[in-house]
């Protein structure tokens, strides 16, 4: 399972790989409902004032929202959506999911990440755990299994010997030049 630090997998993702659709409907003909994205989280507006560093009686959800809160919440709304693609769209069980300290996460809560201004490192949590479902979901062809099964009766039979991983890239890169 991923952990909460980035991998080099993220190198590989697609551009848009990392935008949900509106599960859960913050979206009202284009617009976001940022007082719903708030409450769904739970996040005040002394949270909001200071992950978007504006005054905390400058955070409003109607039209005259801070550009830079307006962004953050469009950023949690995001997040709370990828999460709820896991969730079946359960609005109650994403609610929980940032309220409940996550032992991936060090025992913080996703909300507290984002109170701590690391939406980036969530995200990327996120990603990387719908990654690792992902991939659990594949099966490995038959042919796979049969060549381990014949590599591990050549090493068993001494026939076969461990290589170095940098050795057997180099001589893989010597070969196809």
């Amino acid at each position: 399972m991923p952990t909460a630090q980035s991998s080099s997998s993220a190198a590989f993702r697609p551009i848009t790989g990392h935008i949900a659709p509106d599960i859960l409907g913050f979206y009202r003909n284009g617009q976001p409902d940022y007082k719903r994205v708030a409450d769904v989280v739970k996040l005040t507006k002394e949270d909001l004032g200071k992950i978007s560093k504006v005054s905390k009686s400058s955070v409003r959800f109607d039209d005259a929202i801070p550009a830079a809160t307006a962004i953050r919440l469009r950023e949690i709304a995001n997040i709370a959506n990828l999460v709820a693609e896991f969730f079946d769209g359960d609005i109650h069980k994403v609610a929980l999911w940032f309220e409940r300290p996550n032992p991936r996460l060090g025992n913080v809560s996703p909300r507290t990440m984002i109170r701590g201004d690391r939406y980036k490192r969530l995200l990327n949590f996120v990603l990387e755990s719908r990654e690792a479902a992902d991939a659990s979901k594949l099966k490995s062809p038959a042919w796979h299994s049969d060549l381990l099964r014949e590599t591990e009766q050549r090493y068993d039979a001494g026939k076969e010997q461990p290589v170095d991983w940098a050795a057997a890239k180099r001589k893989l890169r010597e070969r196809h030049k």
